[in-house]
Protein backbone atom coordinates (compact mmCIF):
# COMPACT_ATOMS: atom_id res chain seq x y z
CA UNK A 1 0.00 0.00 0.00
CA UNK A 2 2.56 2.39 0.61
CA UNK A 3 4.65 1.69 -2.78
CA UNK A 4 1.56 2.79 -4.55
CA UNK A 5 0.70 6.12 -2.28
CA UNK A 6 3.73 7.11 -0.11
CA UNK A 7 2.46 10.39 0.11
CA UNK A 8 -0.99 9.00 1.92
CA UNK A 9 -0.29 10.09 5.66
CA UNK A 10 -2.27 7.67 7.01
CA UNK A 11 -0.72 5.24 4.79
CA UNK A 12 2.63 5.67 6.38
CA UNK A 13 0.98 6.00 10.06
CA UNK A 14 -0.46 2.29 9.52
CA UNK A 15 2.81 1.45 8.21
CA UNK A 16 4.86 3.03 11.30
CA UNK A 17 2.61 1.41 13.67
CA UNK A 18 3.07 -1.76 12.31
CA UNK A 19 7.10 -0.85 12.88
CA UNK A 20 6.13 0.14 16.17
CA UNK A 21 4.20 -2.09 17.49
CA UNK A 22 7.23 -4.83 16.74
CA UNK A 23 9.81 -2.34 18.09
CA UNK A 24 11.44 -2.89 14.23
CA UNK A 25 13.31 0.76 14.53
CA UNK A 26 15.80 0.45 12.04
CA UNK A 27 13.05 -0.67 9.40
CA UNK A 28 10.80 2.58 10.96
CA UNK A 29 14.01 5.38 10.33
CA UNK A 30 14.16 3.83 6.93
CA UNK A 31 10.41 4.52 6.15
CA UNK A 32 10.44 7.93 8.05
CA UNK A 33 13.30 9.24 5.73
CA UNK A 34 11.24 8.10 3.11
CA UNK A 35 8.42 9.89 3.93
CA UNK A 36 9.96 12.79 5.14
CA UNK A 37 11.81 13.16 1.39
CA UNK A 38 8.70 13.18 -0.43
CA UNK A 39 5.92 15.19 2.04
CA UNK A 40 8.64 17.09 4.05
CA UNK A 41 5.59 19.17 5.47
CA UNK A 42 3.82 15.99 7.44
CA UNK A 43 5.53 16.58 11.20
CA UNK A 44 4.27 13.05 12.03
CA UNK A 45 7.20 11.98 9.01
CA UNK A 46 9.28 13.84 11.15
CA UNK A 47 8.24 12.63 14.47
CA UNK A 48 8.66 9.30 13.63
CA UNK A 49 12.39 9.72 12.02
CA UNK A 50 13.39 10.97 15.64
CA UNK A 51 11.54 8.20 17.10
CA UNK A 52 13.29 5.68 15.13
CA UNK A 53 17.03 7.49 15.53
CA UNK A 54 16.17 7.54 19.47
CA UNK A 55 15.85 4.27 19.52
CA UNK A 56 19.08 3.62 17.00
CA UNK A 57 21.01 5.64 19.94
CA UNK A 58 21.34 8.63 17.13
CA UNK A 59 21.11 11.37 19.21
CA UNK A 60 21.93 14.35 17.36
CA UNK A 61 19.74 13.17 14.54
CA UNK A 62 16.65 12.31 16.70
CA UNK A 63 17.36 15.84 18.42
CA UNK A 64 16.97 17.31 14.59
CA UNK A 65 14.48 15.35 13.85
CA UNK A 66 12.03 15.93 16.75
CA UNK A 67 12.68 19.35 16.54
CA UNK A 68 11.58 20.17 12.95
CA UNK A 69 8.56 17.54 13.32
CA UNK A 70 7.71 20.29 16.22
CA UNK A 71 8.37 23.11 13.65
CA UNK A 72 6.27 21.89 11.08
CA UNK A 73 3.07 21.38 13.50
CA UNK A 74 0.65 23.91 13.86
CA UNK A 75 0.93 26.08 16.59
CA UNK A 76 -2.49 24.98 18.19
CA UNK A 77 -1.17 21.05 18.10
CA UNK A 78 2.68 21.90 19.20
CA UNK A 79 0.93 23.96 22.38
CA UNK A 80 -1.12 21.01 23.04
CA UNK A 81 0.89 18.19 22.97
CA UNK A 82 4.40 19.74 24.41
CA UNK A 83 4.04 20.41 27.73
CA UNK A 84 6.03 19.52 30.42
CA UNK A 85 2.47 19.26 32.43
CA UNK A 86 1.62 15.86 31.17
CA UNK A 87 4.58 14.16 33.26
CA UNK A 88 4.92 17.12 36.31
CA UNK A 89 3.30 16.59 39.45
CA UNK A 90 0.21 18.84 40.76
CA UNK A 91 2.25 21.28 42.71
CA UNK A 92 4.36 22.05 39.64
CA UNK A 93 1.27 22.34 37.67
CA UNK A 94 -0.06 24.74 39.83
CA UNK A 95 2.93 26.69 40.46
CA UNK A 96 3.48 27.26 36.57
CA UNK A 97 0.00 27.88 35.69
CA UNK A 98 0.60 31.16 37.78
CA UNK A 99 3.82 32.44 35.98
CA UNK A 100 3.84 34.85 33.26
CA UNK A 101 4.85 33.66 29.60
CA UNK A 102 8.79 34.64 30.44
CA UNK A 103 8.93 32.89 33.87
CA UNK A 104 6.72 29.98 32.52
CA UNK A 105 9.29 29.73 29.81
CA UNK A 106 12.38 29.86 32.95
CA UNK A 107 11.21 27.83 35.09
CA UNK A 108 10.34 25.13 32.22
CA UNK A 109 13.88 25.23 31.09
CA UNK A 110 15.06 24.85 34.53
CA UNK A 111 12.73 22.10 35.24
CA UNK A 112 13.75 19.89 32.13
CA UNK A 113 17.55 20.47 33.65
CA UNK A 114 16.99 19.34 36.70
CA UNK A 115 14.93 16.59 35.27
CA UNK A 116 18.95 15.47 33.50
CA UNK A 117 20.26 13.19 36.55
CA UNK A 118 23.54 12.91 34.09
CA UNK A 119 23.38 16.40 32.58
CA UNK A 120 27.38 16.72 32.07
CA UNK A 121 26.70 13.87 29.42
CA UNK A 122 25.45 14.01 25.99
CA UNK A 123 23.49 11.02 25.21
CA UNK A 124 20.34 11.15 27.82
CA UNK A 125 18.21 13.90 27.32
CA UNK A 126 15.04 14.00 29.40
CA UNK A 127 13.20 16.14 26.95
CA UNK A 128 14.25 13.76 24.04
CA UNK A 129 12.88 11.13 25.79
CA UNK A 130 10.28 13.07 26.53
CA UNK A 131 9.22 13.77 22.67
CA UNK A 132 10.09 10.14 21.39
CA UNK A 133 7.58 9.32 23.82
CA UNK A 134 5.00 11.92 22.47
CA UNK A 135 6.00 10.70 19.15
CA UNK A 136 5.37 6.81 20.24
CA UNK A 137 2.08 7.51 21.62
CA UNK A 138 0.99 9.83 18.99
CA UNK A 139 1.95 7.14 16.09
CA UNK A 140 0.58 4.07 18.09
CA UNK A 141 -2.90 4.97 19.82
CA UNK A 142 -3.67 8.54 18.21
CA UNK A 143 -6.49 8.90 15.60
CA UNK A 144 -6.70 11.96 13.52
CA UNK A 145 -9.54 10.67 11.72
CA UNK A 146 -11.65 11.45 15.00
CA UNK A 147 -9.64 14.20 16.75
CA UNK A 148 -7.89 11.59 19.66
CA UNK A 149 -4.76 12.17 21.02
CA UNK A 150 -2.76 9.36 21.41
CA UNK A 151 -1.17 10.82 24.38
CA UNK A 152 -4.51 11.49 25.77
CA UNK A 153 -6.18 8.10 25.79
CA UNK A 154 -4.78 5.75 29.08
CA UNK A 155 -2.25 4.01 27.31
CA UNK A 156 -0.83 6.98 25.93
CA UNK A 157 -0.33 8.82 29.64
CA UNK A 158 1.11 5.85 30.77
CA UNK A 159 3.42 5.52 28.23
CA UNK A 160 4.27 9.16 28.21
CA UNK A 161 5.06 9.23 32.15
CA UNK A 162 6.52 6.35 32.79
CA UNK A 163 7.92 4.35 29.30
Amino acid sequence: AYDLTPTDPRTYRALAILYLGRERWTELVLLARDHTQRVPADPWGWMGLGLGLSRTRDIAGARDALTTGLSTMDAAERRTLDRIERISAPPQVAQLATLDSASRERTIAAQWFLADPLWSTDDEDPRLEFLARIAYAELRWGSPEIRRLGVDTDRGRVFLRYG
